[in-house]
């Protein structure tokens, strides 16, 4: 018998619908913070395996179609990256951005302390797999390449203060690696505004 498993950039793909907590996501309210949380905390584990992102697109892509039909939804699978997106903001941004989201993000933060063998996860941890989670959702609705940080000194003088998200410049002093990520998603996303 053979058995097809799927890749980690199917995976990926697939994750990543669920991180979108008012399109295709997990919602909020149903007291499934802790199962939010998860899948960004799996997301940024898959982000660092995966070695495809026209694979991680094409699942994605098909996921999120599947499941914007299954819940009767008319919004664009871009929508469903930009509420990733949205999301991922708000948890860098430790509530700056959504001060009525982010206590809720924070019970999920909470109750996963007890499902992550080997580290603390808290609102400070939170950030990295935020700002991954940010940028892969970034280049996905960019159509551009990821490239892993391997040198986050390389991003320290970058300027973010002048963007929408000048609230994720305080990250430069709290996690140099999520301000490179962060960093990277902003070019991407402003770009988008400057060109659209």
């Amino acid at each position: 018998m053979e058995v097809t498993m799927p890749s980690v950039n199917c995976i990926l793909g697939d994750k990543l619908t669920a991180f979108a907590p008012h399109t295709t996501g997990i919602p909020f309210g149903m007291g499934k913070e802790l199962e939010i949380i998860k899948q960004l905390y799996d997301i940024s584990v898959l982000v660092d395996a995966h070695d495809n992102l026209d694979d991680v697109y094409t699942s994605y892509i098909a996921t999120v179609k599947a499941e914007l039909a299954y819940r009767g939804l008319s919004v664009s699978p871009e929508r469903v990256l930009q509420d990733t997106i949205n999301a991922s903001v708000f948890i860098a941004s430790r509530g700056h951005y959504s001060s009525d989201e982010y206590p809720l993000y924070l019970q999920g933060m909470r109750g996963i302390v007890g499902h992550i063998y080997g580290e603390r996860f808290s609102a400070d941890k939170a950030v990295l797999p935020a700002c991954k989670t940010m940028y892969l959702a970034a280049c996905l609705l960019k159509r551009k390449r990821f490239n892993r940080v391997t040198d986050p000194s390389r991003f320290s003088g970058a300027h973010i203060g002048n963007t929408q998200y000048a609230r994720l410049s305080s990250l430069r002093k709290l996690d140099a690696e999520a301000f490179a990520y962060a960093v990277q998603a902003i070019e991407l996303l402003e770009e988008e505004c400057d060109n659209g």
